[in-house]
């Protein structure tokens, strides 16, 4: 999976049919608030905290904004969540509930549009905590909340966390830390400290997110990524993800890293996926292509399609790609790659300056190194 960079909300909100009295002014909000919501018993707490939350959605700058500065410095923002580039859904306070601290509440909210026949479309739905500062609130992601009571365990350079009513797997957190420690050695860098969060399955990683509902969350049985502010999630019920391990280690290469194939293809090299090692991708990816002479790799890889089920094309030959580029120029040759942008022209490009291969001819170079698996 791919690491995920902070994004600025891009919302941008037309003020809907929401109102409330504030010291005698009437405020127009720029979200919904639907007709479930129990108004906080003190008034003068619930206008402050809907007018927190009006300013929070309007993306001021970090400097103005109701969002917790602590959050801002360390990444840990909830617009990285909630980014949005399909502008036309609105968000809808669905419920204000009370929580164990007195001045704090989680905010539960749904992200919906109107299709062409009038139906609601749900994109999402989303908890986050609100916390009183002073006279304000400010508006947190819920992960730290979700995970107080996680237990946590030690393996070298790997801390794990995991939920009381699940089992801590010791000889696998162990092979994960040699795994991190090995591949650290072979790429002569030190080896990363890593946080990992064990869940039981997808379901469970987007709710410690906050999510009730969100697309992939009932549909992907497992998987995993790695968030920069927080660690490893893993969705495979394991102490053991290489491929997600082996995510740290571009970074260390390059200060440029542009490429998400690469950076993909890197991460299966080394590690794999959750499914498959990478030579047992090659030779799934072989037979298929065999059956199906006319494929076009590139237009494959780009659409982010799967050659077959869990085996996607970005991955094979991302992962391929990187191989080849090691055993040319060493490590070298991965950088180059890593470093390129992602268009086809730059991926061609790329491909022409390490491997000496042309455009017309990648697909032949191809297929004549899968043959080799």
């Amino acid at each position: 999976m791919k690491f995920l960079q902070p994004l600025l909300l891009a919302l941008s909100i037309s003020a809907l049919a929401c109102s409330s009295q504030n010291n005698g002014e009437k405020t127009t909000f720029v979200f919904h608030i639907n007709s479930s919501v129990v108004p906080l018993q003190n008034p003068v707490e619930y206008d402050s905290v809907l007018s927190s939350l009006n300013t929070f959605f309007k993306n001021q700058p970090p400097s103005q904004s109701r969002h917790s500065q602590e959050y801002f410095s360390s990444h840990r923002n909830i617009y990285r969540d909630i980014h949005l580039e399909d502008t036309s859904y609105k968000p809808s306070l669905l419920h204000i509930l009370p929580t164990d601290v007195d001045t704090q509440y989680i905010m539960k909210f749904a992200f919906m549009k109107q299709d062409v026949n009038g139906f609601s479309d749900l994109r999402f739905i989303y908890n986050m905590l609100a916390r009183k500062e002073g006279t304000r609130f400010s508006f947190h992601r819920i992960f730290d909340y979700n995970t107080r009571d996680w237990v946590k365990q030690h393996a070298g350079t790997m801390t794990y966390y995991y939920h009381p009513s699940n089992i801590f797997n010791r000889k696998l957190a162990e092979q994960s830390d040699s795994f991190n420690i090995a591949l650290a050695k072979r790429l002569e860098v030190e080896p990363e400290k890593i946080t990992y969060y064990k869940c039981q399955n997808a379901i469970e990683l987007f709710k410690l997110k906050g999510f009730d509902y969100t697309r992939g969350m009932y549909r992907d049985t497992i998987g995993g990524r790695v968030e920069d502010d927080i660690g490893i999630l893993s969705a495979n019920n394991s102490e053991w993800y290489p491929h997600e391990i082996a995510h740290y280690y571009p970074p260390k290469l390059t200060d440029h890293c542009r490429n998400s194939i690469f950076l993909e293809g890197f991460a299966t090299y080394a590690g794999g996926t959750h499914y498959y090692s990478l030579n047992e991708m090659l030779r799934l990816t072989k037979e298929y292509l065999r059956l199906h002479p006319q494929t076009d790799i590139v237009k494959n890889i780009f659409e982010e399609n799967d050659v077959v089920s869990h085996v996607p094309y970005m991955y094979v030959f991302g992962g391929l790609l990187c191989k080849l580029a090691e055993e040319k120029e060493s490590l070298n040759g991965i950088k180059k790659l890593l470093e390129s942008y992602f268009s086809e022209m730059d991926f061609y490009q790329v491909v022409e300056e390490v491997f000496g291969v042309r455009k017309d001819d990648f697909n032949t170079f191809m297929r004549q190194e899968l043959e080799k698996y």
